[in-house]
């Protein structure tokens, strides 16, 4: 098996080795990300698991009765990059949508290799509907075209959502979760794109999230304003991601509260670390804010730094 060694000098505080997992569609094997920090375009979406000759396809809705021509249904249960699908499921793999996708099916469905690129303005790239069944988002990306204005790359309003070594960009917001299970998983989130009245998020995590896990991922916020990581629900945990820009870095939840939302709950952020490449401070205005350390809150900061090895202490507002 191939080996493959990465050091980053923060101070002494971290040191990455990345090993090869299974192999991929050419036989390549991809690269096991320790931490988010080594992340970049070559490392996720489709033409990074290989050769990619994809279909094209317009946007659509995917329902329950219908057949799709981009589609195969499998009958038994299949293991995808180390994520299973337990039940008959759709696969949808190697395909271009020029337009939103939204996902109403209560069969699982599996995008693998897919692009989807709305050509014009859109709320979404893939919408999965409250009623939609398990959804396993791998190899693929988000983006707008040029000239078209995308609000969410993902907008997740469904349970048991899995996102793997995919890129989601030009976009207001990569991801959206309104739901419980979700994880989000050595993913790039990066070139936001902002439009008058725009409010950008890397990730937004809104009261219904529960039980998400965000984990060795790279979400970067070239905008002075609103977060990388807006954090809200319960039992959410971040680990091993890097971060950097926007008005601050990360939400810790609080400022819901003021406005009449639910207190954040059991929220575990460790091991992450904060870029300064865009911001001195990390974001324009700081690194962290709302962060809720209220008795009783169970939230955890643990072993957060700056890329150059100085903590980031919990935040305050």
């Amino acid at each position: 098996m191939m080996l493959r060694h990465l050091s980053v000098s923060c101070a002494g505080l971290l040191a990455l080795v990345i090993t090869a997992p299974a192999r991929s569609a050419d036989g390549r094997p991809p690269l096991a990300i320790r931490h988010g920090i080594v992340l970049d375009r070559s490392l996720v979406g489709p033409s990074a698991n290989g050769p990619w000759t994809p279909i094209a396809a317009a946007g659509t809705e995917i329902r329950d009765g219908h057949d799709y021509p981009f589609a195969k249904r499998i009958d038994a249960p299949a293991n995808y990059d180390g994520h299973s699908v337990q039940s008959p499921h759709l696969l949808i793999e190697n395909v271009t949508f020029a337009g939103p996708v939204d996902v109403y099916t209560r069969r699982p469905v599996v995008f693998r290799r897919v692009s989807i690129s709305p050509t014009m303005a859109a709320p979404w790239a893939l919408h999965t509907r409250p009623e939609a069944g398990p959804v396993l988002f791998l190899w693929s990306s988000t983006s707008s075209a040029t000239t078209a204005h995308l609000q969410r790359g993902l907008y997740l309003r469904s349970s048991s959502v899995t996102v793997y070594r995919s890129h989601l960009h030009r976009a207001a917001d990569g991801i959206q979760i309104h739901a419980p299970h979700v994880r989000v998983l050595e993913t790039l989130i990066d070139d936001l794109v902002a439009a008058k009245g725009d409010h950008n998020d890397g990730i937004q995590l809104l009261g219904q999230a529960s039980d998400v896990e965000i984990a060795r991922s790279r979400i970067v916020n070239r905008h002075p304003q609103t977060s990388c990581l807006n954090l809200s629900g319960a039992r959410i945990t971040v680990t091993d991601t890097y971060i950097s820009g926007g008005g601050w870095t990360i939400y810790g939840g609080a400022q819901a509260v003021a406005g009449g939302g639910r207190p954040p709950r059991a929220i575990r952020v460790e091991g992450n670390i904060i870029g300064r490449n865009l911001f001195a401070k990390g974001g324009n205005f700081g690194a962290v804010a709302y962060w809720d350390h209220s008795p009783g809150s169970e939230n955890v900061w643990l072993r957060n730094t700056f890329v150059t090895g100085e903590p980031v202490f919990r935040g305050d507002r």
